[in-house]
């Protein structure tokens, strides 16, 4: 038996999340203490996809970073590679056509279930993860790693 998104749903409701059908994707909204989108908001949506099947459950959180605004990609990659290879549930992952990056969760289905509780601690996991990761992504696209080093990095560009 396949996940449905109305059983998704009504996980939802039953851990009190509210959730808005958005496009089709269902979206949730979360606090943040450190997250701020472009507009200086500290909510930060996940959004949650089911694919045809009902077999993968994908959780995604909105941008945390433009990466066509970066001027620092250098220190900004190496972040995130460092910052990668330390999450195990979650991952970075460049949204859409490689402009934004996100962070998600890819959760395989095998046998159709998936608990209330296993459900919430993924979205609160994943939004924790944003949360505490976005301030040294932004200092990493900002000019340098968070407490990095003394040297001043250089814009991305063409060199001349």
């Amino acid at each position: 038996m396949t996940l449905s998104i109305e059983r998704l749903r009504a996980l939802l409701d039953q851990s009190q999340v509210h959730w808005e059908d958005v496009g089709g994707a269902t979206q949730t909204l979360w606090q943040c203490e450190h997250f701020r989108d472009e507009s200086d908001s500290p909510a930060l949506a996940v959004f949650l996809l089911l694919d045809e099947g009902g077999e993968l459950l994908t959780l995604q959180t909105q941008a945390l970073l433009d990466l066509s605004r970066v001027r620092f990609v250098g220190p900004l990659a190496a972040t995130v590679l460092e910052l990668g290879s330390t999450r195990v549930a979650s991952r970075f992952v460049r949204e859409p056509e490689g402009s934004q990056l996100a962070l998600r969760i890819d959760l395989p289905l095998l046998d159709g279930t998936l608990g209330r509780e296993q459900l919430l601690f993924l979205l609160e996991e994943l939004v924790s993860a944003a949360d505490s990761l976005y301030p040294t992504l932004r200092a990493a696209a900002d000019g340098g790693r968070a407490g990095g080093g003394t040297k001043e990095p250089e814009p991305a560009g063409d060199g001349g």
